[in-house]
C-alpha cells in the first residue's frame, strides 16, 4: 500500500499510498493514533488535527511531560492517497529535550506510515 515519501522535514511528512480508498486510510491512522494515546481537537475540511497531553502539562514539568499537537491532511491526488502530517507544537516547553522528542515522535509515525499493509 505504501508507495513513497514526497516530502520529509523537521515540520513535517508527506507520504503517498498506492490507493484510492481514502477512508481506510484515514481510518487507519485515526485508529492508530487513538491507541497512541491521541485526542481529535478539531476537524476543517480535510484536515484533523490530534492532540496528545496538554500544554499546561508541558509548561509544568517541562520535558517530563510530553505534549504532541499535529495537523493531518488525507487528500487523493492522481489516482493515490498522500497523507501530511505538520507540526503544530515545537516542543520548546520541554528545552532541547522536548524539542527532540516532538522529532522523534514525527519520525515514529511516519515509520509506522511505512509499514502499513
Amino acid at each position: 500500500m505504501f508507495a513513497e515519501v514526497l516530502n520529509e522535514s523537521s515540520d513535517n511528512v508527506t507520504v503517498a499510498f498506492d490507493t484510492t480508498d481514502l477512508e481506510k486510510i484515514h481510518r487507519g491512522l485515526a485508529d492508530q493514533l487513538q491507541r497512541d494515546g491521541y485526542r481529535t481537537v478539531a476537524e476543517f475540511g480535510d484536515a484533523v488535527t490530534y492532540e496528545r497531553g496538554t500544554l499546561v502539562g508541558r509548561i509544568f514539568l517541562g520535558a517530563f511531560y510530553k505534549h504532541f499537537k499535529w495537523d493531518v491532511r488525507i487528500v487523493e491526488k492522481s489516482g493515490r492517497v498522500e497523507v501530511s502530517i505538520n507540526k503544530q507544537v515545537s516542543g520548546m516547553w520541554g528545552g532541547l529535550i522536548g524539542v527532540s522528542q516532538v522529532k522523534n515522535e514525527l519520525w515514529r509515525l511516519k515509520n509506522l506510515m511505512l509499514n502499513w499493509n
